[in-house]
């Protein structure tokens, strides 16, 4: 094992300053997020990178049993196995999903951590991803978004980011793998804001300054993708 795979098990989340947050309540997910989950309770769903398992308690919360979470770090394994969570240590998401041999997973959750993959193994990734997937089961994807206004931040600030996405490349590799239905949720990063009329009205002025230097200046992008600029893509979609 290289010395940076090794760091991103033991050590990735203490040097990232991140540390568990065991007050997380249980449902509060996100309206874009809650609408994903499946009408049964029983449903299975796993969350793919789900350090210390926030987003298993939430979807919990909603009464769900069958919620199962996977990541590669020992610290955050340790953390959700004493706060008695599903979750498993793998080593890798594809050979996890090979020897897999559980219910297929009716909602599977990617939170932050596609970007973290070479490049190389993504869409073999999501292939085995969706291998385990019930038919018509979502995915449901967030990353860091190249198109975001803070520009490059993120393909540095995280050293273990590998890659970021725009709208095209993301919704390119989830059809590469057979994914359907892509989905764009929350483009404008404001369903889960207080002040998201405010908010709405300053982003159109945002987008008008954004389209009137483009124009000025020849910036072309590609007609078929969406032009998004939060910090974030969240995305949907079908197996």
């Amino acid at each position: 094992m290289s010395k940076n795979a090794n760091i991103k098990e033991t050590k990735y989340f203490s040097l990232r300053n991140t540390a568990p947050t065991g007050n997380t309540e249980a449902g509060k997910l996100p309206p874009y997020v809650e609408r994903l989950l499946p009408e049964n309770k029983e449903a299975y769903v796993l969350d793919v990178g789900c350090g210390f398992g926030n987003i298993i308690k939430q979807v919990a919360g909603y009464g769900f049993t069958n919620v199962m979470g996977i990541d590669i770090s020992e610290e955050a394994v340790s953390h959700c196995t004493q706060d008695g969570l599903n979750v498993e240590k793998i080593d890798d998401i594809v050979e996890f999903c090979q020897s897999y041999s559980g219910n297929k997973f009716d909602l599977v959750v990617m939170t932050h951590v596609i970007e973290h993959l070479p490049k190389k193994q993504i869409i073999e990734t999501l292939e085995a991803l969706r291998s385990i997937m019930a038919s018509g089961g979502t995915l449901y994807i967030a990353t860091p978004n190249a198109q975001a206004a803070s520009g490059a931040y993120w393909a540095y600030e995280d050293f273990t980011h590998e890659v970021l996405f725009t709208t095209g490349s993301i919704e390119y590799v989830l059809k590469a793998a057979g994914f359907s239905s892509v989905d764009f949720l929350d483009p404008d990063n404001i369903e889960n804001s207080r002040i998201a009329f405010i908010k709405k009205m300053f982003i159109k002025l945002y987008k008008f300054h954004r389209t009137f230097w483009d124009k000025m200046l020849g910036v072309a992008y590609h007609p078929e993708s969406l032009n998004v600029y939060a910090w974030e893509l969240k995305i949907s979609a079908k197996a």
